[in-house]
């Protein structure tokens, strides 16, 4: 008979657990920032690492010569087609810029250089590797500055390719869709042309979920209308569930991404049977992003087994963990923003609270606390050796990683976006003396607030048990 299990994952929270065997996982801030590059426009949906294969309506019309005066520059050569809202339908060259227009109405001129360098072409790009082919890159090839085009073609496959009139600089291709999808950000639009509707393409609307985790300098929290902050109310069984084979589906799938974002925690029903990482492993991969592994072993995921007279307290099932953000010293400079859970044996019991409701809380009822924890550092170090040396995995690389960082951090606008502590890890504080006698006060107000009953939600769980 086959057994099932489940898998609970989440960002935001803080977790605390006891007595259990769990594979576990994060995912990089970075995975978002990809993830948001190809989704920023209003054309990403087809767009992925550089392009996916497009699917071109054959060209409908050969080179035809026609006035370039309505987009701004002089006519040399256009082949015009139709292929759908992010297809180029026209490439004129101006001074210094090239003109196209999409098949959504819009019209935008792009700097002749910003072209020449954005280039993603097999001949640019090293497909296999993911890196610019350095003597082909304006860079190392000393391409003029001020760059002209001499030719724009629009292949029968719909591929737009530009000569230019350096001598230096091989030819370039690119699609529309990457085009497009850079346009809003990068290009002018030219001659007012309204843009039309997309069917079928996700608007910005469509994507703004997405925003806050991008990762790039500047970002702000999500909106308060973004995000549901809970406490001890309902249970777990308020978080949404998904069937793992229903997740197969895409539109499943971008629903369990969304509640994600949106309530900081979902749960995974029908796990397969595993006495190993493997389905934790095929979910994440699959459905949600790649492993960040961990440079102080071999495996990807962390495995946590009860040992009798454990060191570390995440091995020892009697002790509870005081409530605490996973990867609060993140061993790759980047703090995660997802953690994974699958039971793969035993029993046990995890408590959940939600961070940015507790770190909400404590600025309502203590603004002093806040602001002290928003603005001065907390000092913390792991050894990630000696933390786990009752851990049956085969750890080699030494690592001590020493941090300073606000336990409360919040981004431009004064919004909590991040809370990042684990008392475990703290060491000496560092705090001036004059700041240090109210500066230690706030930590224990925010630890009690997370490990209050009306702030957790506790979910009791074990192997093969419908959760």
């Amino acid at each position: 008979s086959s057994h099932f299990g489940s898998c609970v994952f989440g960002c935001r929270f803080w977790r605390t657990a006891s007595g259990r065997t769990a594979a576990r996982h994060s995912t990089r801030r970075e995975q978002q920032a990809t993830i948001m590059m190809h989704v920023s426009g209003g054309c990403a949906a087809a767009v992925v690492r550089g392009g996916a294969a497009q699917r071109w309506a054959p060209a409908l019309a050969a080179a035809a010569a026609k006035a370039g005066a309505a987009f701004g520059g002089r006519f040399l050569a256009v082949r015009e087609k139709s292929s759908g809202a992010c297809s180029v339908e026209r490439g004129v060259i101006g001074s210094g810029h090239v003109d196209f227009a999409f098949g959504d109405g819009s019209v935008f001129r792009f700097h002749s250089s910003w072209l020449r360098d954005a280039c993603r072409d097999a001949g640019h790009v090293s497909a296999a590797a993911g890196e610019r082919i350095l003597l082909h890159t304006p860079v190392v090839a000393d391409v003029p500055h001020d760059l002209e085009a001499k030719e724009v073609v629009i292949e029968g496959d719909g591929q737009v390719r530009i000569a230019w009139a350096d001598g230096v600089s091989k030819d370039t291709t690119y699609d529309g869709h990457f085009l497009r999808s850079y346009a809003d950000t990068v290009a002018k639009p030219v001659g007012g042309a309204a843009r039309k509707a997309m069917p079928g393409l996700a608007p910005a609307e469509a994507v703004k979920w997405l925003k806050p985790y991008c990762g790039y300098p500047g970002v702000r929290a999500p909106r308060p209308e973004m995000v549901n902050l809970w406490d001890a109310t309902g249970g777990v069984e308020s978080f949404q569930r998904f069937p793992r084979p229903a997740l197969e589906d895409p539109g499943t799938n971008l629903e369990l991404l969304q509640a994600l974002v949106r309530d900081g925690l979902v749960i995974v029903d029908d796990m397969p049977d595993a006495g190993d990482a493997s389905a934790l492993n095929n979910l994440l991969d699959g459905h949600v992003g790649s492993l960040q592994k961990d440079p102080a072993r071999d495996e990807a995921n962390w495995k946590i087994a009860q040992k009798d007279k454990a060191q570390s307290i995440s091995y020892n099932a009697q002790a509870r963990l005081n409530n605490h953000t996973d990867q609060s010293i993140p061993s790759h400079g980047a703090v995660g923003l997802l953690l994974a859970i699958h039971y793969i044996a035993g029993r046990g019991t995890n408590t959940f609270v939600d961070g940015i409701a507790c770190g909400e809380a404590l600025r309502r009822t203590d603004p002093e606390a806040f602001r002290l924890l928003s603005e001065w550092h907390c000092d913390a170090e792991r050894d990630f050796i000696a933390s786990r040396v009752d851990a049956d995995q085969h750890h080699t690389n030494s690592l001590l990683i020493s941090t300073r960082y606000p336990m409360l951090q919040v981004d431009g606008d004064g919004a909590l976006w991040r809370v990042q502590y684990n008392e475990v890890f703290r060491t000496p504080s560092m705090l001036p003396y004059d700041v240090f006698r109210s500066g230690s006060r706030p930590i224990g107000s925010m630890s009690r607030c997370s490990t209050a009953r009306s702030s957790s939600v506790s979910w009791r769980c074990k192997r093969a048990r419908p959760f």
